[in-house]
């Protein structure tokens, strides 16, 4: 059905504007759809950050820190929240990986290394990740392993004030997306009020048709 709007005679039936209404219709519900479906994976990814940074700021070990840093980045692989994750946490990775504790056999640094190769950054950003691992980290260099536990204390602190602030930056989203979510559910029930107005007239014109035949 051409649009509306594009009408060159000034009457429109209203089996016209009753299709019209529809796909308007249509339209907002699968808006309002993919608006509260990102709303509620970013209430998720903000619980989410929001338990990490609990775990940095409560003590939790180093090596426990960076599995749970990864386990996220995992969780948002491939969706549209992968890119800000990615962006977020990786450095942080990098710079926590040389650090942690862990034996020979351990897959931390290899995943660690994995996960900057196959992220959602560009390669731009990415080979400047690169560029901060002078070797694998899955074995740790002598100064690291004699390193003083305490010594990433102000880097788990810088991590979680970045944590912080993702977190705030995701809830201010969510206020301004719920405002227009309202809007947004506002008009879809205006849509349908219309159609539903359109459709009692034109049962009521019909009835009166009817009638006036009928004597």
């Amino acid at each position: 059905m051409p649009d509306i709007g594009s009408a060159t005679s000034n009457y429109v039936s209203d089996g016209e504007i009753i299709a019209w209404l529809e796909q308007k219709s249509n339209e907002q519900y699968g808006q309002l759809d993919s608006m509260m479906f990102a709303s509620d994976d970013r209430s998720q990814l903000t619980q989410d950050l929001t338990n990490l940074q609990a775990d940095i700021d409560g003590g939790k070990s180093d090596s426990d820190v960076l599995k749970e840093m990864q386990a996220v980045q995992q969780r948002y692989a491939g969706t549209s929240l992968a890119p800000e994750v990615d962006q977020l946490l990786l450095p942080m990775e990098v710079q926590l990986a040389p650090y942690v504790e862990c034996n020979p056999s351990a897959d931390t640094g290899d995943s660690v290394d994995s996960a900057v190769k196959n992220s959602s950054l560009p390669p731009g950003t990415i080979a400047s990740l690169l560029a901060t691992l002078e070797s694998p980290v899955t074995t740790l260099s002598a100064e690291a392993e004699s390193t003083d536990p305490t010594a990433t204390a102000p880097m788990r602190k810088d991590f979680s004030t970045q944590i912080k602030g993702e977190t705030d930056k995701l809830g201010r989203i969510d206020q301004l997306d719920l405002i227009n979510i309202q809007q947004l559910v506002s008009d879809a029930r205006q849509t349908d009020e219309l159609g539903s107005n359109i459709l009692a007239s034109r049962d009521q014109t019909s009835n009166a048709i009817v009638g006036n035949i009928r004597g």
